[in-house]
């Protein structure tokens, strides 16, 4: 109950009106009963009354004590509290919430220390090839009958295997500096035809050996705020998957047009592509799809692409075609 903005307790209120009670009784029966037994009696029912009240609140006290100490050993079975005065009832209450806290706090380190030992596990897995191979490459150059000719091609293999280490430890930095929030975006307002020019321009080398012709659909100024080295890396990643991923004399056609709200880049390639139900995975850390055979790859481009297209606030879209696949890169021009 309150009065006068305080509260006061509901066992306070029922001892004042036994009290009162008795001490009305007594003023009727002074005349029969000595004063000094009637001044015990109330006492003694008043101490009585506070007894048991000590009792109810130390009991109520060690509940609430055992609920802390299980909060605290990780035992997080929700408990409800009866015949709980306010001051108590709100102590349980923050008591609930810091259990919800610290429940949602523990499966987050769970989930963290899962996911930090996967990323080990994957990082441990691809830099072992091509640890595996200089060495063997370098135990090759040690032997004293090898040919000059033998010489040359295990150069040339170390040099290969060490490109290959090169790009995926770069590789493995972008991702945790992307994931960490380490990179900032910076972007400018610039034609972004000139982006998409300088990605293909990348690729040209390998695509010509294949003999793949690489065309761009686009009108001569798209500006759009974007950061110019981050987008064209990401789109050079694609560009590397479909010359990679395609075959001799195919063809890599680009669309790149706009609207009112935002800007599309449209990449269409006629390789290998993906299975059914593969769409989402292809962006997971690693994942290599299921056609991809004898092509060398270690399945990061996609999912750093994706990353720097989510830092740009857009979002890239892949589908199915047959043969191939196409990729839609959308960002917002607000």
């Amino acid at each position: 109950m309150k009065k006068n903005g305080l509260n006061i307790p509901s066992y306070t209120i029922i001892q004042c009106l036994i009290a009162l009670a008795i001490m009305g009784f007594a003023l009727t029966q002074i005349k029969e009963l000595s004063a000094k037994l009637v001044i015990f009696g109330i006492l003694g029912l008043y101490f009585l009354s506070s007894l048991l009240e000590r009792r109810r609140y130390e009991k109520k006290l060690v509940e609430v004590s055992i609920y802390i100490r299980e909060i605290f050993d990780g035992i997080t079975e929700h408990k409800t509290f009866r015949d709980t005065d306010d001051l108590l009832s709100k102590i349980v209450e923050q008591l609930q919430r810091l259990e919800e806290m610290m429940s949602g706090t523990k499966q987050k380190i769970i989930a963290d220390r899962d996911n930090m030992q996967a990323l080990i596990t994957e990082i441990a897995h691809q830099l072992r090839t091509p640890l595996v191979n200089i060495k063997t490459y370098l135990d090759i150059l040690e032997l004293p009958e090898l040919t000059e000719n033998e010489e040359k091609q295990a150069l040339q293999a170390l040099d290969f295997s060490q490109q290959k280490l090169t790009f995926l430890v770069e590789s493995f930095i972008k991702i945790s500096r992307f994931e960490n929030k380490l990179i900032q975006i910076k972007k400018k307002e610039t034609n972004v035809k000139e982006t998409v020019v300088e990605a293909m321009f990348q690729v040209h080398k390998q695509a010509h050996e294949k003999q793949i012709d690489l065309s761009l659909d686009a009108k001569e100024a798209i500006v759009l705020s974007h950061d110019k080295n981050w987008l064209a890396e990401a789109i050079y990643n694609v560009l590397d998957n479909s010359v990679k991923y395609s075959p001799e004399e195919s063809k890599i056609d680009l669309a790149l047009s706009e609207n009112d709200l935002f800007v599309q880049l449209f990449i269409r390639d006629y390789g290998i592509g993906i299975e059914k139900g593969e769409e989402p995975k292809i962006y997971q850390r690693f994942y290599r799809g299921k056609r991809v055979t004898t092509e060398e790859g270690f399945g990061v481009g996609l999912y750093l692409t994706r990353e720097i297209i989510n830092q740009h606030g857009g979002l890239i879209k892949v589908k199915r075609e047959e043969p191939g696949l196409s990729v839609s890169i959308i960002l917002n021009k607000r």
